[in-house]
C-alpha cells in the first residue's frame, strides 16, 4: 500500500513538472523588433509552438536590398540544441531571401567573428562573405555581400534573440545603427 502511494506521488510530481515545462515554453513570445525608418517589416511568422518561437523579416528596399531577420524563442537560457537549430533556421531564411531578391545562387565563406553591443547585451556574431552567382550577368550589382549572424539571451523576457543581417557594401554604414535599434 505504501509503495503504491509513493509511485503515484512520483508520477504526479513528474506530470506536474512536465505540465509546468509545457506551459512555460508555450507562452507566446514578445517578438524582438527593430525601429529604423529605412527598413520595413515584410514578413512575420511563427516558427514553433514548443518552445514558442517567431521571426520578423525587415527589408531595406533597393536594387541591392539589405535583409534583417530577427527570431525570438522562449527559453530560460539558450540550450545548445535549440540555439543551433534556430540559428541555422534563421540563417536559412536569410539565405533564401538573398537568393530570391538578388536572383542568384550563393556561396558562403566564413570570415570570423565580431563582438557587438545590442542594448547592453554583448553578442558574438559570425561574419560571412556571401558570393553572389548571378543567373544573368549584371555589371551594376555587387559580387559579394555580407552576412552577420548572432544570438543573445534577453533575461527580462526569458527569450533568446537570433539575428541574421545580410547587406550589400552600400549599406555597410547602416550596421551599427540597425543592430543598435533591435529591441527585445
Amino acid at each position: 500500500m505504501m509503495n503504491k502511494r509513493k509511485v503515484i506521488a512520483a508520477i504526479s510530481a513528474y506530470l506536474l513538472v512536465l505540465a509546468i515545462y509545457a506551459a512555460f515554453f508555450s507562452i507566446p513570445v514578445t517578438p524582438a523588433h527593430m525601429e529604423h525608418p529605412l527598413y520595413k517589416e515584410v514578413k512575420r511568422e511563427n516558427i514553433t509552438t514548443i518552445p514558442n518561437a517567431e521571426y520578423i523579416m525587415y527589408i531595406r528596399g533597393s536594387l541591392n536590398p539589405a535583409i534583417l531577420v530577427i527570431a525570438t524563442v522562449r527559453t530560460p537560457f539558450i540550450p545548445h540544441k535549440t540555439y543551433s537549430s534556430l540559428l541555422k533556421y534563421t540563417e536559412n531564411i536569410t539565405e533564401s531571401e538573398v537568393k530570391k531578391r538578388y536572383g542568384v545562387d550563393i556561396d558562403l565563406v566564413y570570415k570570423g567573428e565580431k563582438i557587438v553591443e545590442i542594448n547592453n547585451h554583448t553578442v558574438i556574431m559570425d561574419e560571412y562573405d556571401v558570393y553572389l552567382n548571378y543567373l544573368t550577368p549584371s555589371p551594376i550589382r555587387p559580387k559579394v555581400i555580407k552576412l552577420d549572424v548572432g544570438a543573445y539571451f534577453c533575461r527580462e523576457n526569458f527569450e533568446s534573440i537570433i539575428i541574421a543581417y545580410a547587406y550589400p557594401p552600400i549599406f555597410a554604414s547602416d550596421f551599427d545603427e540597425v543592430i543598435s535599434s533591435i529591441q527585445c
